[in-house]
């Protein structure tokens, strides 16, 4: 008999039963012959009460006519219980002491309900063996999946491992098949054919993502895979035609995702270098075939734009190039870049045949301004940087150098009018006293411009010989309309 079951519980209960049916069939056996003995024994009691009549009364006792269960056509009549001899039809001996020749026994009529008969189970034999039961253990194809078995029970979120290649189940113990999932920190993924993808590139919707030996997906981190190096964001894609910083600096990733080095490439409209070691130029110099740019701190190439480099400053071009020898006009103002590029800043510089002034921030100095020029022995008065008026001048005497005229910038600190200049003539005992119309002190109240009425000549070489004590003598038309002209502030250069 073959009990098929699913389980253990069933394998348990199959058991059960047939150790109970065995018992069973045992007390069967046990009650039947019981049943037949204590019939024999009956039979044998009437047999010795019959021989014992049969002698005493000499009569012949016919036995009443019994049916046979299992009657055959042409039987002779059955023989006297007391004869031992066989039947005619070749049937086997008609012992006395045989219960089943009893014609009191009623025998076993499948029609009486208080003697039904007695069924024997079907027992196996050497030719019909009993079918072991299936415990189900691996793979199993079931409900359009394949599901995995270990003791006849589904094995449910679990990594399955054959030979060198693991596999994965979900909830349901179903084989996981072209798909992602997370197991603890890291996410692994399973092929089209279940295994688990491992040192390889997988394709997903938006690009591709990487895994390492063990399966686990590559993030937030770089990787030499061969000769390039890629990096992964954080959620597992490599980065593409984008910048991904690196322990020093920045890397541009091509649209393969590889490292690229030793190009100059455009990206959000500038202009990078990425140099010899894969990193970007940030803060130098970089040269290409149109002339000098400049990488400012991002890395992109400097355009229409002044930038201050170790402590100078420069222009560059729209096209990103570095300006020389040029006038550069903004709002602010202008500047003029020279030979090296540099923007002339806090100078003094002959051009275009003026004197121009660049200040600390290079802007050209516009406001109105006086220049003395000992050499040439001139006065120029400025305003926007560009000669109003001039005039011939005298200023201190070369010696002693005492009555030198100072050197410098300075600022007209007042202006006043009719003033009496006194002082000692340079035995150190005789006293000036020079009368001026216009008087703008520049050094304290001790050097200034004004009128010299008492000169006849001014310019050329009279400072050397018969200077001034240090002021500066112009003429008095000229001292008159630079009075007028002139504010308190107003910058004046000597030199």
């Amino acid at each position: 008999m073959v009990l098929p079951t699913n389980n253990k519980k069933l394998k348990f209960f199959a058991k059960e039963f047939l150790l109970i049916a065995l018992i069973a069939l045992v007390g069967i056996c046990f009650a039947v012959h019981m049943d037949v003995a204590k019939a024999y024994a009956d039979d044998v009691q009437d047999a010795a009460l019959q021989a014992e009549a049969a002698s005493t009364d000499d009569a012949v006792i016919q036995e009443p006519a019994t049916e046979d269960p299992a009657p055959t056509v042409g039987e002779t009549p059955a023989e006297d219980p007391t004869d031992p001899g066989t039947g005619e039809q070749g049937g086997e001996p008609t012992d006395p002491t045989d219960p089943g020749t009893d014609p009191t026994d009623p025998g076993t009529d499948p029609t009486d309900p208080d003697n039904p008969p007695v069924v024997e189970p079907d027992e196996p034999t050497p030719d019909d063996p009993v079918e072991p039961v299936e415990v189900k253990n691996g793979w199993y194809k079931e409900d359009g999946g394949k599901y995995y078995y270990k003791d006849d029970e589904r094995v449910a979120n679990a990594w399955v491992k054959e030979g060198d290649v693991k596999y994965r189940t979900d909830k349901d113990g179903k084989m996981i098949k072209k798909a992602w999932v997370k197991v603890g920190d890291y996410r692994y993924y399973l092929k089209k054919d279940g295994k688990l993808a491992t040192s390889q590139w997988v394709k997903c919707e938006k690009g591709y993502k990487r895994v390492n030996s063990k399966g686990r997906m590559y993030k937030s981190r770089w990787l030499k895979v061969g000769k390039y190096r890629y990096y992964f964001k954080s959620s597992g894609y490599r980065a593409v035609n984008q910048f991904a910083k690196g322990p020093k600096g920045y890397r541009y990733l091509d649209s393969r995702g590889r490292a690229i080095s030793k190009k100059w490439i455009t990206y959000k409209k500038n202009l990078y270098y990425i140099k010899s070691n894969g990193y970007r130029a940030a803060n130098q110099w970089m040269r290409d075939k149109g002339g000098l740019r400049w990488m400012d701190s991002k890395g992109r190439s400097v355009k229409k734009k002044y930038v201050k480099i170790n402590g100078s400053i420069y222009y560059f071009s729209s096209k990103g190039y570095k300006v020389t020898s040029k006038w550069i006009k903004t709002k602010k103002g202008k500047r003029y870049l020279g030979s090296d590029g540099k923007a002339y800043r806090n100078l003094w510089k002959f051009m275009d045949g003026r004197w121009m002034y660049f200040q600390k921030d290079g802007y050209l100095y516009t406001k109105p301004f006086v220049y003395v020029s000992i050499a040439n022995q001139r006065l120029y008065y400025y305003n926007k940087a560009k000669v109003v008026f001039s005039t011939s001048i005298v200023t201190g005497r070369l010696y002693p150098k005492s009555h030198a005229s100072p050197r410098g910038t300075f600022h007209v600190n007042k202006k006043k009018r009719n003033v009496h200049l006194r002082g000692r003539e340079d035995d150190g005992i005789t006293e000036y006293d020079s009368f001026v119309y216009y008087w703008m002190p520049f050094y304290g109240n001790i050097y200034g411009l004004h009128d010299a009425t008492w000169r006849s000549y001014f310019g050329g070489t009279i400072y050397e010989y018969d200077g001034s004590h240090g002021c500066i003598n112009m003429p008095l038309s000229v001292a008159r309309r630079l009075y007028e002209t002139i504010k308190v502030g107003t910058m004046v250069r000597i030199q």
